[in-house]
């Protein structure tokens, strides 16, 4: 049913990241490089100030244009230069999977619910459409993976599913995440995990808990469950922060998500240094 379906992006906080319309892929672009190779050179810098003297088309660097606004300005020249003298920070993407995996996280099909297992679909009430991958899916003993083309005829994701995520050595207890009895320390403004419902603005309410069911040696899942459904065709916002492990300590985000956040950041203090008004990339998990 088209209005009982819901998008999740992990809020991974990132830079510019394109969904191609076949699969879900993912590629990283710094401000200024336009080549796509890495690096901004001399020659792109002044590639981008022509652009934005006029003299040359937005064609030439359209990675010059951070804010997606058609035309490049000098907060964008800067930003471009800053990619320039400290380099543009590498998202690792395997070509292998990068159609079918987000390189932000492992295993392969998490998180999920995830838009980065989604594409573009003008055709339905969401604009979105499952892009599941059946090698990504687990599979029987025989070998045979789960054939997702039921699935990927839904324009989003279940209202009520639970969001689920893989991470190394989390404790729940020590992270303080809400459990059944009382999911109302889930909208505290310290709390561990958060759920914006991006279509509104407001926090959602949830409890979590580690999957009791992994097998002996493996990380449990970490299973985010609305306490009630997520409203029809709004898209949801997943945030962690200050998740420690068994003793206390803080985990670490993997250095793909590090990459990926402080690229965004760059891009939002752009955003607002020139007061515009920034278009939205394209959601991942993380």
């Amino acid at each position: 049913m088209a209005s009982s379906r819901w998008w999740v992006g992990v809020l991974l906080v990132g830079w510019v990241l394109f969904a191609a319309s076949a699969r879900a892929r993912a590629q990283v672009v710094c401000a200024g490089d336009c080549g796509g190779d890495g690096p901004v050179t001399v020659d792109e810098l002044l590639t981008m100030v022509n652009i934005a003297l006029d003299a040359a088309p937005l064609t030439g660097c359209v990675a010059g244009d951070v804010d997606h606004d058609g035309e490049i300005r000098i907060d964008e020249l800067l930003a471009g230069v800053h990619v320039a003298l400290t380099g543009c920070p590498a998202l690792a993407i395997d070509p292998a999977t990068e159609g079918r995996c987000d390189p932000i996280a492992e295993p392969c099909i998490l998180p999920l619910p995830n838009d980065y297992f989604t594409r573009e679909d003008g055709t339905t009430p969401t604009g979105r459409r499952l892009a599941l991958v059946a090698e990504s899916l687990p599979a029987n003993t025989a070998g045979t993976h789960i054939d997702p083309t039921d699935q990927n005829r839904a324009d989003g994701w279940s209202p009520g599913s639970p969001i689920m995520v893989q991470i190394d050595g989390l404790d729940a207890a020590a992270s303080h995440l809400p459990g059944l009895a009382d999911a109302r320390p889930s909208l505290d403004a310290d709390a561990s995990i958060v759920l914006l419902d991006a279509t509104t603005g407001e926090r959602h309410p949830y409890w979590a808990e580690l999957d009791l069911i992994a097998d002996e040696g493996e990380q449990p899942l970490l299973m985010i469950h609305p306490s009630v459904n997520f409203a029809d065709g709004h898209r949801i916002v997943v945030g962690l922060r200050h998740l420690v492990n068994g003793s206390g300590e803080p985990i670490p985000a993997s250095p793909q998500f590090v990459a990926y956040r402080e690229q965004q950041r760059d891009r939002f203090r752009i955003c607002r240094v020139g007061r515009n008004s920034c278009a939205q990339p394209t959601p991942v998990a993380g």
